[in-house]
Order: structure tokens, then sequence, then C-alpha cells
């Protein structure tokens, strides 16, 4: 041991280059998955493959400055070790590689980890963990200190550092790095995980444009007033100023009952798999949707992402906004979102008198949406937590059959017209290796065989998803009020398929229908997820919010996405010039489900509480002066709570808390008397 260390000490940069190459190569093999495709990258990519190696030698370099170098050498290499093969794990079930922004929402994934690693994977993850914890603090004590010459020290890490700054000014300037990652996954491929990882933990929002300024909004916001005015008079359209908070806003519809319900269903990983080159199956798994495309207007929709981002997709729909000009990876919701609110489809409707409804057969808290619905407009939000009747597929995911009954319950609960936001969860990965549901009635053939198995599964949900979007259709046209139904894809599910292996060539195309009991005009059209919803709303007359002007009169602008570029910055990072320096968008108060959860008597026998009520699910928890009493779920009107000493005076409350612990809400009082 002292030998190698004796090496290692006459040897200082030398010993720290050899390592970074050993980790950079090993990391890359890990994020290709392949031993062959890092060896490949590192000869047919030098200049990215050293370039990288730089940068793990740069965080090296930092140990030159402590007594404990050798723990530190360690430490640093176990860390980027240790997320070279996080991402590889990450990357057996969804396609999107690590990002930073992903410890962001470690609290979400741990809520779902049974649903992609059975109990001994955790097992020994956990088991790992912990040996690589305890044997970390065993080099602690064992490994040798020496006071290093800091003066030589310093300008070493120094100089390391400062060239780094340089070399990657000069690769981004020649482009051999980029900033813009429109492809997160193909980004990774081209640039390596070091470069992009380090990337996504620095690159946060939208930058600056270089162009932008008052005058330049300003310009904009004039030209959308003269093609509002231009478009409203030849069409017999209704006009609106660009709303700075204070203009009422004028309402397209003759009257109350004319308005319809607008309702927005983002399906989970739908998408035609008919588009599968040289696929078949032995009977078409979506013929309702593919009756529905004949039938309404309908079209290829581009979403951010590919086997993950649901919220992603969800934000640019909800606001109008497109990520592209975001941090790589990003999820504005777990960022601007929790400190700022936003324009939306939600704020927009509201001024015509709408209600506002969010529905998500799955945990409220997942990318804390229990906390951002309320910046994005949600009168309420109805999670897994307030639902009744709940099926699970064999992997455990909530199945989409129970949220019809949920939007009807939405649809119901207010006088006003009503806007519904649902996003459904049957059709979400992991996809299992094994056959786990021996009644599938589709079966496969042509695809790859190491993913018939869990592509078969999928189609099979799919085929269920689309059993039940002909029962919420079947629902909605016995409903006595007008409404307007627009379904669509978040992105494809996550089985590394390629441009190649689809007809529509585009991995990132889901697709999209608005069915309608208002005869809407037909209209085929390819959109982004971003110009969705001003689409629709379009399409019904409606034209206030600044971005749903903006979609539909410039989207055939020369300059079209450089200027949504400078709205967004301006809407959310910027001067706000386009609110007047104000922005006009309160947060709501949230309220979570539709039901209100009650409490009517309670009767206590034998040390058990008997809690009769209204609205009870399995999440409701009973609460005894503030302390969380042992619960039993008996049905939706009882709640048992057992091992307990009530008495006169004290405070009977319903919490509705999720797995990861948090409480959604907390029901009125109940006083024994």
């Amino acid at each position: 041991m002292k030998k190698v260390l004796k090496w290692f000490e006459e040897r200082q940069v030398f010993s720290c280059i050899i390592l970074a190459f050993l980790l950079n190569l090993i990391i890359e093999m890990l994020s290709r998955k392949s031993m062959i495709l890092g060896l490949k990258h590192m000869i047919f990519s030098p200049h990215v493959f050293l370039y990288n190696v730089s940068f793990i030698l740069c965080t090296l370099s930092i140990s030159f400055l402590f007594k404990r170098r050798y723990f530190v050498v360690l430490l640093v290499s176990a860390v980027w070790l240790g997320l070279g093969i996080t991402n590889r794990v990450l990357l057996s079930y969804r396609t999107t590689p690590l990002g930073a922004i992903d410890f962001k929402i470690v609290k979400s994934a741990l809520s779902i980890m049974p649903v992609y690693l059975n109990i001994f994977e955790i097992i020994v993850i956990g088991a790992l963990t912990l040996l690589a914890v305890a044997l970390i603090v065993f080099l602690w004590f064992k490994l040798p200190k020496k006071t290093p010459n800091y003066v030589k020290s310093l300008a070493t890490t120094s100089t390391s550092i400062l060239l780094m700054i340089l070399v990657t000014v000069l690769f981004i300037n020649k482009s051999y790095l980029s900033t813009s990652f429109k492809n997160l996954a193909n980004a990774y491929r081209d640039y390596g995980f070091i470069y992009c990882f380090s990337c996504t933990m620095v690159d946060r929002g939208i930058d600056r444009p270089k162009d932008y300024s008052k005058d330049a909004i300003d310009e904009i916001l004039t030209e959308i007033e003269d093609k509002e005015v231009v478009n409203g008079e030849q069409n017999g359209g209704v006009t609106s100023p660009v709303d700075d908070g204070t203009n009422k806003v004028d309402n397209p519809f003759e009257s109350e009952d004319k308005k319809p319900n607008i309702i927005f269903l983002q399906l989970e990983s739908f998408y035609d798999v008919n588009y599968m080159k040289g696929v078949t199956y032995s009977e078409d798994p979506i013929p309702v949707f593919r009756h529905l495309k004949e039938k309404y207007s309908s079209g290829f929709l581009t979403v951010p992402s590919v086997g993950a981002g649901t919220a992603n997709t969800e934000f640019e729909v909800i606001s109008g906004m497109s990520l592209e000009f975001f941090g790589p990876g990003e999820y504005p919701y777990t960022t601007i979102l929790k400190e700022s609110t936003c324009e939306t489809i939600n704020y927009n409707l509201k001024e015509l008198g709408y209600k506002t409804h969010a529905i998500h057969n799955h945990t409220g808290t997942f990318y804390d949406r229990n906390i951002v619905y309320s910046q994005l407009g949600f009168d309420t939000f109805t999670s897994l937590e307030y639902m009744s009747n709940i099926e699970y597929n064999p992997v455990g995911w909530a199945k989409d059959n129970v949220l019809p009954n949920e939007i009807m319950k939405a649809l119901k609960s207010t006088k006003e017209k009503d806007h519904v936001y649902a996003i459904s969860v049957q059709g979400h990965g992991k996809y299992p290796n094994e056959v786990v549901d021996t009644t599938q009635s589709i079966t496969v053939e042509g695809i790859r065989e190491e993913i018939k198995i869990p592509f078969e599964y999928y189609v099979n949900q799919l085929n269920d998803m689309d059993e039940f979007i002909g029962g919420l259709i079947s629902t909605l046209e016995s409903f006595d009020e007008p409404t307007v139904l627009v379904m669509f894809g978040d992105h494809l599910p996550s089985f590394d398929i390629s441009n190649e292996e689809l007809e529509n060539n585009d991995i990132f195309q889901t697709e999209y229908v608005i069915w309608n009991n208002i005869d809407l005009e037909v209209e085929d059209k390819d959109l982004h997820s971003y110009q969705l919803s001003s689409n629709v709303l379009n399409k019904l007359g409606i034209t206030n919010g600044v971005l749903t002007k903006f979609h539909e009169n410039n989207i055939d602008k020369e300059n079209y996405i450089h200027e949504l570029e400078m709205l967004e910055h301006d809407m959310l990072y910027g001067e706000k010039v386009i609110y007047n320096g104000v922005n006009p968008y309160a947060p709501t108060q949230l309220e979570m489900g539709i039901d209100n959860i009650s409490i009517h008597t309670v009767s206590v026998i034998e040390k058990s509480a008997y809690i009769i009520g209204n609205n009870f699910t399995k999440w409701s928890h009973v609460f005894v002066n503030g302390k969380k009493q042992e619960t039993k779920f008996i049905d939706k009107n009882i709640l048992i709570a057992e091992n307990v000493d009530v008495k006169s005076g004290d405070i009977i409350t319903i919490c509705q808390i999720a797995d990861d612990k948090t409480t959604l809400s907390i029901s009125e009082e109940y006083v024994i008397k």
C-alpha cells in the first residue's frame, strides 16, 4: 500500500490524468450500454472524449489543496462513477439520461420505485449504497494525510480551472460543443455524459436574448394587436386587447349556454403503434382513436420528450410555452413555477367565467403538482388520493377507467362551464420482461425479439386505454352540455424506438384528435404541443391571452421561434413588459378533490373510534388533537381509528396523506361532545 501511494505521490498529475481517462471511458461505456460503443466514442470523437477527460481532471485537481488528498481523489472519483452507474440504471427504464434535475424530483421517484424494482433489487441497491458509504468512512481514517505546498497546489488547481473555462468557450465557439439540447439523449451521445450532465447543473431558465428590450417586446405586441384586428374583421371573430390585468375581456359566446366545456385528456405513452414498420397485430389496438382521427380534427403533435417527461408536455400544452429555451432536461414545475405564476389556458378561460380542474390518477405530489397547479391557475386538483373504486394494471399503475367518473364529477360540480385537464397513467412503464397478464388478447409479430414481451404488454394496455376513451365519449354524448374533448399522447413509450422504425420518421411525434358535439369544422393540422391549446381556443373564437394570439397569428412568420423566446423570457424572467411590469396572474387557492370530505358523527366502542362521514378513501387518515391515529378504511362513509382514547372536547380531523407522507388536505374539525 505504501509503495502504491509513493508511486502516486511522485506522479501526482500523471496519475490524475490516467484516473480521469479511465473514469471517462467507464462512464461512456455505461452511458452507451456497451463497451464497444464506449471505445468507438473515444476513437471517433477524440476531441469530445478528451474534453470530458479534462473536465474530470479539473475536478480531481481540487484534491491538491487538501491534506487528505488521496481521500478527496477517491471521493470525487466515487461521485463521478456513482453518477455514471445511476445514469445506466435509469436508462434501463427510460430513454432520457440522468440530469441534475432528477435529484430535485427524487422524492417523487422514490414513491414509484417499487414499480420499477422488485424487493430484492431494492435491498441489493440499499446494501451496496451502505457498503460504499462504509468503505468511504473506512478510507477516511486509513488513507494518509500530508500537508500540501499550498502555493504550488493553488497555482496548479487555478491553472486547471482557467484552462478548462478557456477550452470550453473555444469548443462552443468552434461548435465542438453545444449549449442547446433539443434532444437530450442525442446530446449525451454526441457530447458525452460529463459535459451534458454538468450543463444540466448550471443551465436553468431562459437566458436573456441578445436583442431583448422594451422596444422589441412592444414591437411584437403591436404586431399581434394589428393582426388580431385584421383577423377579427375578416373572420367575424372577437378581438380583444392584450390583457394588462385591468382590461375586461370580451366574451365570444352569445350566452352562457353556448359556452362549451373544454377537456384536455393527456394520455400516458399513447401513440398509434401501427406506425411501427414491419410490425403487425392480431387486431387493431386502438380502433376508437383511429375512428376519431378519421371523423374529427387531428394531426401529429410534436412533444418535447421521449419515453419520459410527462410534466413537460403538460407544461407546454397548458402554458403555450416551448421548453426549447429552458435549460437542458429542465422541468419548470420544479424550478421557476415554484416561485412564479405564468400565463396559461386556465387564466385565459377564467377571464371568461370558466372553472378550472386538474385530474390525475396518480399521486398528487408527483412533480410537485399539488403545489404548482395553483401557479398554473387551477381551482381544483383531484389526484389518486381522492378517487374510489380504483383498479390497477399488472405492474401497479391505476387504470384509466377511473377517469370518466372524475371528469363528469368536475363538470357537474359547478354552475359555470368548466375547463378540465386530465392526465392518464395506465400506459406508463416499466413494461415487464415476462408475461404478467395471461388475459392479454392482442399478439404482436415483427417486433424486435428482445422487446417482444414488454411491447406486447404495452400494446394491450393501449387497447385498454382505447376502450376507456370510447367509454368517456359515450358518457359525454349523453351529457346535455356543449363539450370539446382534446386527446393526445404525452410521449412515445420507453422502448428505444428510432426514427427509422417509424412510418412518420419522428420519435417526438404523437397524435391529437379533437372530439366535440358542437360541429366544429374539421381541420387536420400538425402542431407542436405548445401550439395545441391556442389552436383549440381559436377554433372556439377565444383569443384572449398574449400567447394565444401570438401562436395563431405569427406561426408562419420567419422569426416566430425567436420572438416566442423573447416573450417567454419577458413573462418569466424579464421585465414583464408585456404586463406593464407587473405579473397579473395571482396563484389560485387550490382545492384538493371535488367532493368535500366531512365527518358527521363519531362513535367510540372499546377504544375504537368509528368515524361516519362522506367521501373517505384509502388515503384518509384520522387525526385526534393533531396526532395521527392507526386508521382502517372500511368504505367511503366509514373509517375506524383503532386503539384511541377519545373524550369530550377532543378534535377529530381527516387528512388525505400521499404515500410519501405529504398531507394534501385537512377536513373541517369535528369536536367530540
